[in-house]
């Protein structure tokens, strides 16, 4: 399968995630976030103002199709593309960094920068819903 990357309109792009269970890529600029599907297809448009750190993964529990885990600041936030809603969102841990969903859906994980240690988290993401 040949996967070719859009065009996109807003040069801002600060990350792509590539989606290997699907062959969808997520666009994630300041204030434009959305998925082209393997067949070309564009989601719905999200609007989020990400300036500072920032990471986000797609979901890959089962079910879940177009949904991106998206953290910013302190906030955690699940979005679903296809419908533009946010069926969850909270304010979780500061200095979150490299938030990674694993392809079996099992887990959401990501580490926490202290000053001179580091935290490893774990997430069941079924309870994030």
């Amino acid at each position: 399968m040949n996967t070719y990357l859009s065009a996109v309109s807003d040069r801002r792009s600060s990350s792509l995630n590539f989606n290997p269970v699907t062959g969808a890529t997520y666009y994630n600029q300041l204030y434009t976030q959305f998925i082209i599907n393997a067949d070309g297809r564009q989601t719905k448009v999200s609007g989020i103002g990400n300036v500072d750190g920032k990471s986000a993964d797609f979901s890959y529990v089962r079910g879940d199709v177009n949904r991106i885990y998206y953290h910013y600041n302190t906030w955690l936030e699940l979005m679903d593309y296809n419908t533009g809603t946010s069926p969850f969102a909270g304010s979780m841990l500061s200095n979150m960094w490299r938030l990674t969903s694993t392809i079996n859906g099992k887990y959401l994980v990501c580490f926490r920068r202290n000053n001179e240690t580091g935290s490893f988290f774990v997430f069941d993401p079924t309870e994030l819903r």
